[in-house]
C-alpha cells in the first residue's frame, strides 16, 4: 500500500494531492490529510482525516504514524511540500522497507528550517511541481539522486454541469473570486473587484467561492460552497484569486482573465510564485 501524506493548512495540499494521484496513477494508495474538505476533492480516492488532537505534538503525531504505516502495511509513501512534516513529524524517520518521495512545491525555507532535524527521509525521488527559488533546489539536490520536473494537469473529480447559481447567469457578465482564505482575504478579493467594476462602469456579477459561506453571514457578498471548477472558468469573464499553487497552476490556460493578488503564508511564498507568473504573462 501506498501513502499520499499532505497534511497541511486549505484545500492547496489536497488539491494538488488529488492531481499527482490522477496524473501518475497511482493504484493501491491512501491519502493522509487534515482538509475537512477530502471528500470533495478526492472523489473515490482513499483517505483518512488526521485526529485532530496530534496536530501540537510532534511525538505524538509520529507515534501515530507509525501506529498507521504497520496497520495498512505501507511500503510506499510520499510526503507533499514539507519534507519532514509539518511539525517536524518525519525527522529521525528510519524505515529500511519502505521508499520514499517528496512533492515539492515552493517552500518558504527559512520560516521552515526550526521543523527540519538532522535526519530527513532519503528520497528516492523528488517531483518538481513549480519553479523554485534557488536556493530551495540547492537544498532539495541534497535530499535525493532523482529529481524529476512534474507539469500538473487538474482533471475533474467527475463531469459536472454548471450550478444553478451560475446556470441562469450565462448570458450576464460573471466575475468569480475563487479563495479559500480567511475572511479578510477574501474581503481583500471582492473591494479589488468591485473598484475595477466601478472604473470600468459595469454591471458584472461579483461572485464569490468558498467552502464555507456562513463566515460571509451579514456581508454584501454573493458566496457559494462549490468544488468543481472547471466549467466555471470557462464561464467567467474575469476570476480574482490569491496566488496558492492550486490557484495559479489551475488557471494557466485562464491567464488573461486571471487576477491574482499574493497573501501572506507562513510556508509558501505567494509573492515569489506571483513575481514569476507575471513574468510569464508580460514576455
Amino acid at each position: 500500500m501506498k501513502l499520499y501524506y499532505a497534511v497541511g493548512g486549505g484545500l492547496g495540499h489536497i488539491t494538488r494531492t488529488q492531481s499527482f494521484i490522477s496524473h501518475f496513477r497511482l493504484e493501491n494508495v491512501i491519502v493522509v490529510t487534515s482538509c475537512m474538505f477530502a471528500k470533495s476533492i478526492l472523489g473515490n480516492i482513499p483517505f483518512h482525516v488526521l485526529p485532530s488532537g496530534l496536530a501540537g505534538s510532534k511525538e505524538s503525531l509520529s507515534n501515530w504514524i507509525k501506529t498507521f504505516i504497520t496497520e495498512n502495511n505501507i511500503s510506499e509513501i510520499y510526503l507533499d511540500a514539507f519534507p519532514a512534516g509539518i511539525i517536524g513529524e518525519w525527522n529521525n524517520t528510519f524505515y529500511s522497507n519502505i521508499t520514499f518521495y517528496y512533492v515539492a512545491r515552493i517552500l518558504n525555507l527559512y520560516a521552515y528550517k526550526k521543523h527540519i532535524g538532522e535526519k530527513l527521509p532519503v528520497f528516492k525521488t523528488v517531483f518538481i511541481c513549480e519553479w523554485l527559488p534557488e536556493h530551495q533546489v540547492d537544498f532539495i539536490s541534497k535530499l535525493t539522486d532523482e529529481l524529476v520536473t512534474v507539469d500538473f494537469n487538474y482533471p475533474e473529480v467527475e463531469s459536472v454541469k454548471l450550478p444553478d447559481f451560475l446556470r441562469n447567469k450565462q448570458n450576464e457578465k460573471v466575475w468569480l473570486i475563487i479563495h479559500s482564505g480567511n475572511k479578510e482575504e477574501c474581503m481583500v478579493l471582492y473591494q479589488h473587484a468591485f473598484d475595477l467594476a466601478q472604473l470600468e462602469i459595469t454591471n458584472a456579477s461579483i461572485i464569490l467561492i468558498h467552502p464555507e459561506p456562513y463566515l460571509f453571514r451579514g456581508e454584501k457578498i454573493e458566496v457559494h460552497k462549490y468544488f468543481h471548477l472547471t466549467e466555471m472558468y470557462k464561464l467567467a469573464d474575469k476570476i480574482f484569486t490569491g496566488c496558492g499553487f492550486n490557484s495559479m497552476y489551475q488557471l494557466k490556460n485562464y491567464r488573461k482573465k486571471h487576477i491574482f493578488i499574493p497573501f501572506h503564508r507562513k510556508f509558501d511564498d505567494q509573492f515569489f510564485r506571483a513575481k514569476y507568473f507575471r513574468c510569464l504573462t508580460s514576455s
